[in-house]
């Protein structure tokens, strides 16, 4: 075998690996990615049944909780489970009542840092 194969060889033997190492790279960031957005829809549909709960509170009292009572006026009239009020990472979901010329409370989960104003935090976005 001449020499020039034999390079040819084992410069395929030493890209191969490299190859393989980007690959599962790619592959392990295209799942973390799918994680992630798994994530942020459970996280919806939990404000989404948050929410529905709190729109048939304001439909029976003819109001929005207050910042004080929050969201346990959900838990003390049986409509959710205490654990309901957590979000996928365990951080409790935040409330905060209308104020001024914003007629809809503000319901949001901090996300997995755990820090309000942060990209990834999920914002329940209200039908009207």
């Amino acid at each position: 075998m001449s020499r020039r194969p034999r390079i040819a060889l084992l410069a395929s033997w030493l890209a191969l690996p490299g190859l393989t190492l980007i690959g599962c790279d790619q592959t392990e960031q295209a799942i973390t990615g799918s994680m992630e957005t798994g994530r942020r829809t459970a996280s919806t549909q939990n404000l989404h049944g948050i929410a529905t709960a709190l729109m048939a509170w304001h439909t029976t009292h003819n109001r929005w909780p207050t910042n004080e009572e929050g969201l346990s006026v959900l838990v003390d009239d049986g409509t959710v489970r205490q654990s309901d009020l957590n979000d996928i990472h365990g951080n409790p979901v935040q409330y905060r009542a209308p104020t001024g010329r914003d007629q809809r409370p503000k319901l949001f989960s901090k996300g997995r840092d755990g820090e309000a104003g942060t990209a990834d935090d999920v914002v329940y976005q209200w039908p009207f």
